[in-house]
């Protein structure tokens, strides 16, 4: 009986797992080019941020900078995205039997999983801004 419940589940286990997977490649496309925008904006303001630690700014404001600007942009994301994910999720509730309209959990799940994966792409270049040497980004054109 296990065996004939596992051939019949078979097809909708492999769909499940290559949407996990497409899902987990998209999150960390998405990560990888918060990556890429925070470093280019990071290498854009090195002079400014090395003017900032010349005049007395000590490395951790440095950090603040530019985490408060990620995180700026990852709630406009956030905000965006939640609703969009509405107006979609309310277009598609009748094309599906049982897709519910508004499931909190999902969107919560999703809001905090992206968020975190977009700061952890925004510390790694401030973390590299908070070690700029006022020197070295003066003379930088």
């Amino acid at each position: 009986m296990a065996q004939l419940i596992d051939n019949r589940v078979a097809p909708y286990r492999i769909l499940t797992q290559s949407t996990d997977s497409f899902g987990l490649l998209a999150l960390f496309l998405a990560a990888m080019g918060i990556y890429a925008t925070m470093a280019y904006i990071v290498a854009g303001r090195t002079r400014e941020i090395g003017i900032r630690m010349a005049v007395g700014a000590l490395p951790r404001h440095a950090l603040q900078l530019i985490i408060a600007h990620g995180a700026r942009l990852t709630f406009l994301g956030i905000v965006l995205g939640l609703g969009g994910g509405f107006v979609l999720a309310r277009m598609l509730t009748g094309l599906f039997f049982g897709l519910r309209f508004f499931d909190p959990l999902v969107y919560a799940g999703a809001a905090s999983v992206i968020g975190c994966a977009i700061l952890l792409a925004s510390y790694l270049p401030a973390r590299l801004a908070a070690k700029v040497d006022p020197l070295v980004a003066l003379r930088h054109d």
